[in-house]
């Protein structure tokens, strides 16, 4: 029976590092760890955002103020039309990606480790645009797996935005890091969803994984030749 295991986080948390040398540690025990990138090249969603940008925030700068860009793309977003059309092209973009990955390696007996998931298209490509609740967010991220595989365990990476911050060149602002981490820290809500220290090394976290995920989420698990 396949098993997922899912990497998720903040901006910078590390997430593609840890999942990588996940996998590598996995097939090191000769155990069959694939990594999959779980998310999806955003089609019909990045020509919406584009045309929404270059017509109603072509006066607004998120890299000079982004304060006042986000106030003014959530503030753009209220529109129930644009909302909602944005909405659909997401999920048209996300689902037949996703489970194009999923199915290379899902019907086989794999450990399938991802790096990103459900969870992160929901708050990257939704919350944060539209200005959901914490409730919406979560409903969201509810209702959306339904139609997927579920993890067999979510680790979240949490560290402070300021060291995220530090680790990444293509996030325009602290309190973007900020936002997001209010959004992924409520995740825990989600009973597969465990919080790991995302200031702990690589090598730690790898560890502290492979104990916990292997002994008591993958029991049953029956390894080729066995």
């Amino acid at each position: 029976m396949t098993k997922i295991i899912c990497i998720t986080g903040i901006d910078g948390a590390g997430k593609t590092t840890l999942a990588r040398k996940l996998v590598e540690s996995l097939q090191e025990n000769e155990l069959p760890g694939i990594y999959i990138y779980g998310r999806t090249y955003p089609i019909l969603s990045r020509a919406l955002m584009a045309l929404g940008t270059g017509i109603l925030l072509r006066d607004h700068d998120m890299w000079n103020d982004y304060a006042d860009y986000s106030w003014a793309k959530k503030n753009t977003m209220r529109n129930l039309l644009f909302k909602w059309v944005y909405t659909f092209a997401i999920i048209f973009d996300y689902f037949p990606q996703i489970w194009f990955k999923l199915l290379l390696h899902y019907p086989f007996q794999r450990i399938i480790v991802l790096d990103r998931y459900i969870y992160d298209t929901v708050i990257c490509d939704l919350a944060i645009h539209l200005n959901y609740s914490i409730s919406e967010t979560l409903n969201a991220i509810t209702w959306g797996s339904h139609f997927l595989p579920k993890p067999s365990k979510t680790y979240l990476i949490d560290l402070p935005e300021e060291l995220a911050f530090q680790r990444k060149d293509d996030v325009p602002h602290i309190d973007f890091l900020k936002e997001l981490r209010r959004y992924y820290k409520n995740l825990l809500s989600f009973p597969e969803v465990e919080i790991i220290n995302g200031e702990a090394s690589i090598e730690d976290l790898v560890n502290i994984i492979l104990i916990t995920t292997i002994s008591d989420n993958l029991k049953g698990y029956v390894w080729p030749g066995s």
